[in-house]
């Protein structure tokens, strides 16, 4: 990560900051459909249920990569009135591949659906997962202080985030792969003012106001 700071004037700031993360991991494990903690696959359940899922011998990996790069200007054009400006922009993208042998379920006898289930033999599948998300946030904030023993302020903070998933599964159960995009836009704004009488009392009061939308 880095950080850069610079002075206009006395009046005016500006900051900056970058920064990246990485994480990978392993995965690994299995859920067996079972009587009791830790049974061994194959062996009979009599309460088994249509829809029961399971998986043996799971391993994979996942890989994140995250980069955040941010700005921030402070402006005081008068003596007690402060203006700060920000924004912040994410990348993040996150990528799993995995291998497994699912395990289904599927009645007895096929024209009925719901009767007594059975154990199918497992199915080699592979699967893999990639998501990207772009964020972006900014905020506007006032605050004045001119009058004794008041401070005046306003915020407003506007948030979006744009993501997209891909998801693909072959072997088990038959899924079409997934191409999807998702939006999301919040606003959030408030007003308000602190009045500090003394040591021993103080008055406040805001008003916020917030608005969301999703796709």
């Amino acid at each position: 990560h880095g950080i850069f700071e610079t002075h206009f004037s006395d009046s005016l700031w500006f900051t900056a900051g970058y920064s990246y993360t990485t994480l990978g991991s392993d995965i690994g494990g299995s859920r067996i459909i079972g009587t009791q903690y830790n049974s061994a696959f194959g062996e009979p359940v009599p309460t088994l249920q249509p829809f029961d899922h399971g998986f043996v011998n799971l391993a994979g990996t996942s890989q994140v990569d995250e980069q955040v790069f941010s700005a921030n200007l402070l402006w005081a054009p008068l003596k007690d009135l402060n203006v700060l400006l920000g924004f912040r922009y994410t990348y993040e993208d996150q990528e799993s591949d995995s291998m497994f042998l699912d395990t289904e379920v599927g009645p007895v006898n096929p024209v009925n659906f719901f009767g007594p289930q059975r154990l199918l033999p497992p199915v080699q599948t592979f699967a893999s997962t990639s998501d990207f998300y772009n964020r972006f946030a900014e905020r506007l904030e006032l605050r004045y202080a001119g009058i004794a023993n008041w401070l005046f302020y306003a915020e407003g903070e506007w948030g979006e985030e744009r993501v997209n998933v891909r998801a693909q599964e072959d072997g088990g159960v038959t899924e079409e792969p997934r191409n999807k995009d998702t939006s999301a836009l919040v606003q959030k704004y408030k007003i308000g003012a602190n009045l500090n009488h003394s040591m021993l009392s103080n008055l406040s009061a805001q008003y916020s106001h917030k608005i969301a939308s999703y796709e």
